[in-house]
Order: structure tokens, then C-alpha cells, then sequence
């Protein structure tokens, strides 16, 4: 992940958080083109064979870029997938049904859940409230 300046003040997670656990699941393979795809998905060059996908990144995020990167991926490659960007959110958060950033309707991560199951999730998805900034 290359450092985006402009979320480090942001970040739940940090650069230096991701590079520890990049160091820890990879060892000395980090960077280097041996690493599994399974390993780092945004490395997946053909999609074929995976499954749909849903993937729900805030714009806060220091995954962002690599989230969105991946759903294109795999977009392009033919397979269902669905990317939600919620705008001015950090990691892992989606608007609250009652916060500055509401949409109406079910959250994105049941809708999604839905789908793929064919019925709703068997519990209400956390969900923090987004504001907007500055």
C-alpha cells in the first residue's frame, strides 16, 4: 500500500499496523512477486473460478484504493461483484440509518448479504455514523 498523506491523521489502522501484519502473515516474501494471490487479493490478475463478491470500503480507509482496484478486477474479469465507497467514513464503517451521511433504504452490507443468500443476515449489521468533514 503506498501511503496516502492525506488519511494518516484518519486511519484506524495505520501504515505501520499494515506493514507489521504484512510482515507477519508474509515474513521475508513481502513484496515480492512469489506471494500467493490468496495471500493479497488486490494481486489477482485473472478472477476466474472465484466467487461473487461485496466489498465495502470507507474513503478514510488506507485499503481504499486497493479495495477498489480488486472490485474492477474482478468486474472486468465477468464476475458479480459490488463495491460501496462511503464517503468521508473510515475503516470498516458504514453511514448509520440516522447519520449526516444516511441513505434511505437497507444498509449496503445487508442488501448485499441478500443477495448472496438468497434471505437477510442473521443479525443487523454494526454500523457507525459517518460525518462529513470540514
Amino acid at each position: 500500500t503506498v501511503p496516502d498523506q492525506h488519511l494518516v491523521p484518519f486511519a484506524a489502522w495505520s501504515y505501520d499496523d499494515n506493514l507489521t501484519g504484512w510482515t507477519a502473515l508474509l515474513g521475508d516474501r513481502i513484496g515480492r512477486s512469489q506471494v500467493d494471490p490468496s495471500a493479497a487479493p488486490a494481486r489477482v490478475a485473472d478472477a476466474t473460478g472465484l466467487p461473487p463478491a461485496y466489498i465495502e470500503v470507507g474513503q478514510l480507509d488506507i485499503f481504499r484504493d486497493e479495495d477498489v482496484t480488486y472490485a474492477l478486477t474482478l468486474s472486468r474479469g465477468g464476475f458479480p461483484s459490488s463495491c460501496t465507497y462511503a464517503p468521508a467514513c473510515p475503516t470498516n464503517s458504514t453511514p448509520s440509518p440516522s447519520g449526516p451521511t444516511s441513505r434511505p433504504g437497507p444498509s449496503p452490507t445487508a442488501t448485499a448479504y441478500s443477495a448472496a443468500f438468497d434471505h437477510p443476515p442473521p443479525v443487523r449489521p454494526i454500523t457507525d455514523t459517518c460525518t462529513r468533514l470540514g
